[in-house]
């Protein structure tokens, strides 16, 4: 019996030596990147990407031949890049053909982008710093032109800022999601030689984002740090003028005079509905300016921000120190400030403020002659005394209507600074956090007109309120 059970005592430590081998072994290959598993998943990985590549060589050299030399590079996306090149079925989430180069998308994973790169093969628009403008000059006297890569869009900079062409009248669609991969950004529209030139066209993101831009250095003459440094409808002229259906995230932009998506907005013809950002979002950026700093847009004249929303926090650097008795900067969740005559409709800040010296406010910074209607502020704001409010800081002029913010955001201050004699109308209301998250208080924010809210079902911004287009 002894006999036996010693038997057992060896064959059990045997098993557990043979295991103990295994996993250790299992461990070496994993640690030195030989994991087979993995390598043959990365070898069907490339395989198939290289085969798709050489049929869409096959593709575009043959279209070549055929027009004699005037065929102009098509792209491909979902089911139409599948419904050209069957063989890319398997990987149409994760692939898309720009312009004859196989190019991996944001749905791609980690592993995937560095086994493509290992090919030869890019994830989607991630920038190197390049400049490509060949998307215009191949047809200069078009009315409308696509947008695919970040190199292109760096060339649609440096097409403006040359004085090339301003676009006025004609229409840039953005086609993919860029990453400008924390490479130093010239803003669309500045006057890099004082020679006034400004973006003048109609700019569509199409819900797209931009991603990791970085602005830290000064760009021209007193033209705001954004993605877009100064628009203009120009007088005379009655061509819409915007930008709208673009995101910009994780970026950090610090300047004097800082904005997100457009820097200064402007308007020459006095009309509203001519020069506008719409539908557009600043998503988990680092907003700074010495001067003045707003989330989405840095300074308005007669133009119109509406449907936009701010996340990232907002610093002005203006004094520094926070509690001071003079004050001539201005920062706030959506815009600085205004020159004159501006609209804010439909918007809303969950980023904090932090303002030195500066007027602060929830929405607006500080502005005249104003109209502010259906926004809502819960981030927080820390600002001097008698300058800072829920909604904006300063107004003269102006009129205030169906504002709600949340009690206890402001670290110092009062609520807003109006001045009486200018008449102004001002309705901004307190909610608590649980009554902004109700259906109802969607019913609040839809008024004067428009019904943009809904409810955050996904949670996607903690329960508040968001707009239709999110």
């Amino acid at each position: 019996m002894k006999k036996q059970k010693k038997g057992i005592s060896l064959i059990v430590l045997i098993i557990t030596i043979v295991v103990i081998i295994i996993l250790a072994t299992a461990v070496i290959l994993i640690m030195t990147n030989n994991n087979p598993i993995e390598n043959a998943r990365k070898a069907v990985f490339q395989n198939d990407l290289q085969a798709i590549q050489e049929k869409v060589n096959a593709y575009y050299q043959s279209k070549y031949v055929e027009s004699e030399g005037e065929y102009e590079s098509e792209s491909f996306t979902g089911d139409s890049m599948v419904a050209k090149f069957p063989n890319t079925e398997k990987y149409k989430d994760k692939i898309e053909i720009i312009k004859g180069e196989v190019i991996l998308t944001n749905k791609a994973t980690e592993e995937e982008i560095l086994w493509a790169e290992e090919i030869g093969i890019l994830a989607i628009n991630k920038w190197d710093g390049s400049i490509d403008t060949a998307w215009y000059y191949d047809n200069p006297g078009a009315n409308s032109f696509e947008i695919y890569t970040a190199s292109e869009l760096a060339g649609l900079a440096e097409i403006v800022n040359k004085n090339i062409d301003s676009f006025q009248g004609k229409t840039i669609n953005l086609k993919e999601d860029i990453d400008l991969n924390n490479i130093e950004w010239t803003p669309i529209g500045v006057d890099i030689d004082d020679s006034n030139v400004f973006f003048r066209g109609k700019f569509d993101g199409e819900k797209h984002i931009v991603s990791n831009m970085k602005i830290t250095e000064k760009k021209g003459k007193d033209i705001p740090s954004a993605l877009f440094g100064c628009i203009w409808q120009i007088s005379g002229y009655n061509d819409e003028v915007y930008v709208k259906n673009i995101i910009v995230k994780d970026s950090r932009i610090v300047g004097k005079d800082a904005g997100c998506i457009v820097g200064s907005l402007w308007n020459d013809n006095h009309s509203n509905d001519l020069c506008y950002v719409e539908n557009c979002a600043s998503i988990n950026n680092y907003i700074e300016g010495s001067y003045s700093a707003g989330g989405v847009v840095n300074n308005l004249l007669d133009a119109k921000v509406i449907n936009c929303y701010n996340t990232s926090d907002i610093v002005c650097t203006y004094n520094s120190i926070v509690n001071i008795s003079s004050t001539d900067g201005m920062a706030g969740g959506i815009e600085a400030g205004c020159i004159d005559e501006g609209k804010i409709i439909n918007c809303y800040n969950t980023g904090d403020i932090t303002a030195y010296g500066c007027y602060a406010g929830g929405i607006v910074g500080g502005c005249s002659i104003y109209t502010i209607f259906n926004c809502y502020n819960v981030g927080n704001i820390t600002g001097m005394e008698n300058y800072t409010g829920e909604i904006i800081g300063y107004a003269q002029g102006s009129e205030i209507r169906n504002c709600y913010y949340l009690n206890g955001k402001i670290d110092i201050g009062t609520k807003e600074v109006f001045d009486p004699s200018y008449g102004e109308i001002c309705e901004t209301i307190a909610i608590t956090e649980s009554d902004l998250k109700l259906e109802d208080a969607i019913n609040k924010l839809n008024k004067n007109g428009y019904s943009e809210y809904k409810q955050d079902t996904d949670n996607i911004n903690s329960g508040y309120p968001i707009l239709n287009w999110q």
